[in-house]
């Protein structure tokens, strides 16, 4: 396949995945407003920190995660059958033990958290175990489809990806709905809602794949070297994800330790934000991690560098989008979807918007390195640098007795990772560290002080009502893009692109 076809289909897959997330995030920000009117704070807090325990145990199937969808795509780009339908074999095995081990952990150690560390008034436990098993059981279901999944990712079918999405925000608006006409305890209506939903999506999901590709017929296979391969690779990725888990789940719990449900609630708000913001960059970075592993397996490594820039340079811009008109009207924002904004609340999402800025220009490197294979040096670096957030969150947060400074940590810690995955990246990759500076730094950053200022100013000589003050934020930040974030070669393509859909228009 050509490098303009490549482009082609990369382009087409983001304009879906965007599709999918504009949805997304209408409907994620109407539930949520919805949900903690109907759970109230208390209830919302207890929910997303019982989740939280949860997703603990998810370094074991985030590991397997990145393991397949590294060997499928690799095995795409060599155009090997055989070999794929082997891995596809091995990885459903893998996930079916995988699973029970996770159910195993959970009703042990997991438990034994909730009786023992998190803070829940007495009359609630009940609700929160209630919720626990129904999330518990929801996680299985996920990990039982990662084979499926990565499939479909790394066969490029963004449009199904996006349909099942779609699929999963519009059963949770009927879900919202159902939970503001059910009688008794809303709560634990809500974690089997959100069961059920799991079941449903993950049944679409695999039913289209079995359907669509010939690797994803299971078949009992036993590939010793394989096995060997994937476990020592998912080994590597295993500790890198208790890195993560650490960094976000541990320090919602400590949250929870310190300063009980309500600030886990403000966390949850702030966070639903950001999930809603992020997802412009994961669905960017789902389109094109695919493209970056088979152009390495394919040996095109010019072209895989040339993806690997523009990708970081492209994730951060389709953030700062977004992110700098939310950032400057946080408070306004808050209010009008949430009508009562939780203490904390506010200062949490500007923060957690900084962090992700950050982070957001290193993630494209991620599956850069995946696709060497050499992974043991990343997980190895990035995973200490992440799993410093606990032990100096828990310090900070002893001293200062304040919740903010877990998400200044956070930020230094985005600092400290996105250097490193550059440092990494270069020297497995070989690409010369001057010109990733010049290609990425040299454009965002004059692009982000171009956005910044002149917002500055006007809130000091302006206060509009909030739609005209994001408008002209946006506009703000569209200009500072096109002049200063994107190179020429990029501009003509856009002006192409605009000219020809004028002329299809007349």
């Amino acid at each position: 396949m050509s490098h303009l076809e490549n482009n082609k289909r990369l382009a087409r897959n983001t304009v879906m995945l965007y599709i999918r997330m504009l949805f997304i995030m209408a409907v994620t920000l109407y539930t949520s407003r919805i949900i903690l009117q109907v759970l109230g704070i208390e209830d919302f807090g207890i929910y997303n920190v019982v989740a939280g325990v949860v997703l603990m145990f998810g370094f074991l199937n985030n590991a397997m995660t990145a393991a397949v969808q590294r060997f499928v795509s690799f095995e795409l780009g060599r155009n090997d059958v055989r070999r794929l339908h082997t891995i596809f074999s091995m990885s459903v095995s893998i996930h079916i033990l995988l699973a029970v081990l996770v159910l195993l952990l959970a009703e042990t150690v997991g438990l034994y958290v909730i009786y023992s560390y998190l803070t829940i008034p007495e009359e609630r436990m009940f609700a929160a175990l209630v919720i626990y098993q129904c999330a518990l059981i929801s996680f299985a279901v996920s990990i039982l489809q990662v084979p499926y999944m990565s499939c479909i990712i790394a066969h490029e079918k963004m449009d199904i990806y996006a349909i099942g999405t779609i699929l999963d925000c519009c059963s949770k608006l009927v879900g919202v709905y159902l939970l503001t006409i059910l009688t008794g305890d809303k709560l634990i209506w809500y974690g089997i809602i959100l069961l059920v939903i799991s079941i449903m999506v993950a049944v679409f999901y695999r039913t289209y794949a079995i359907k669509s590709f010939a690797e994803c017929h299971y078949k009992f296979i036993w590939d010793k070297s394989l096995f060997n391969n994937m476990i020592t690779y998912s080994g590597w990725s295993l500790f890198g994800g208790v890195a993560t888990v650490g960094a976000m789940q541990g320090v919602n719990i400590l949250l929870n330790i310190f300063f009980g449900p309500a600030v886990n609630a403000a966390r949850g708000i702030a966070y639903q934000v950001n999930s809603a913001v992020s997802s412009l960059y994961s669905s960017f970075t789902q389109a094109v991690n695919p493209q970056i592993i088979k152009q390495y397996s394919a040996g095109n490594l010019d072209y895989t560098q040339q993806l690997i820039f523009r990708s970081c340079r492209f994730t951060y811009l389709l953030v700062l989008l977004f992110a700098c008109p939310i950032f400057f009207e946080t408070g306004r924002i808050l209010e009008l979807w949430l009508g009562v904004i939780p203490e904390h609340a506010m200062t949490f999402c500007r923060l957690v918007l900084i962090s992700t800025l950050i982070d957001c220009i290193s993630m494209p490197l991620v599956p850069a390195v995946n696709a060497t294979g050499k992974i043991k040096k990343y997980q190895i670096v990035v995973g200490n640098l992440l799993i410093m957030n606990l032990p100096v969150s828990y310090i900070l947060l002893d001293i200062t007795d304040k919740p903010e400074v877990s998400f200044y940590v956070a930020i230094a810690i985005s600092v400290l990772t996105t250097s490193a995955r550059l440092w990494i990246c270069h020297s497995l990759l070989k690409f010369p560290i001057i010109n990733f500076i010049k290609s990425v730094f040299g454009k965002i950053i004059p692009t982000t002080i171009l956005s910044i200022s002149p917002m500055l100013l006007y809130r000091y000589v302006n206060d509009l009502n909030l739609l005209a003050n994001l408008c002209v934020c946006l506009f703000i930040v569209l200009l500072s893009i096109w002049f200063m974030g994107l190179e020429n070669g990029e501009k003509e393509m856009v002006k192409n692109k605009l000219f020809k859909t004028i002329r299809k228009n007349d």
